[in-house]
């Protein structure tokens, strides 16, 4: 069964974090589970057995009035964190666009802000920073939540 592996991922992942990802995904897991029919003892099958990808959207953000980022993390099948990106609007209205604002790429090594990119390391800090924030967020549900295979 996929749970996230806390430990192998290049930086320090606060425990909430890692907390809300895992309930998400319980969450997920159950959800497909009634949908299909089944209950956990029916089914050992974890329809995220090839990994998961969490899609956190504020509903009411937007390029004029702002709101908080959406923020998207894959874990890969061996539970391993593979990139956490956040994205914001960039450009002048109307030519506005979503692009990636924080981007931690685990599986390549590197840390990317505004597209410039960075040696993982040098984002410890922010990583840091950008979950505790976000966990408060997540903590205020002002998130929708979407998790997919």
């Amino acid at each position: 069964m996929l749970v996230l592996n806390r430990e192998d991922c290049g930086l320090k992942i606060v425990s909430g974090f890692a907390d809300l990802l895992d309930f998400e995904l319980l969450k997920a897991r159950d959800q497909r589970r009634l949908a299909a029919g089944t209950s956990g003892s029916e089914s050992q099958d974890d329809p995220f057995a090839g990994g998961a990808i969490f899609s956190f959207k504020d509903p009411t953000y937007s390029a004029e009035n702002g709101g908080f980022h959406p923020v998207e993390v894959c874990i890969n099948a061996l539970g391993k964190l593979q990139y956490v990106t956040d994205f914001a609007y960039v450009g002048a209205l109307p030519f506005v666009e979503l692009a990636k604002e924080l981007d931690f790429n685990f599986s390549q090594g590197c840390f990317g802000h505004m597209g410039i990119d960075y040696p993982l390391t040098e984002g410890a800090e922010l990583f840091a920073i950008f979950q505790a924030n976000f966990v408060s967020y997540y903590q205020s549900e002002i998130f929708t939540v979407e998790v997919t295979d």
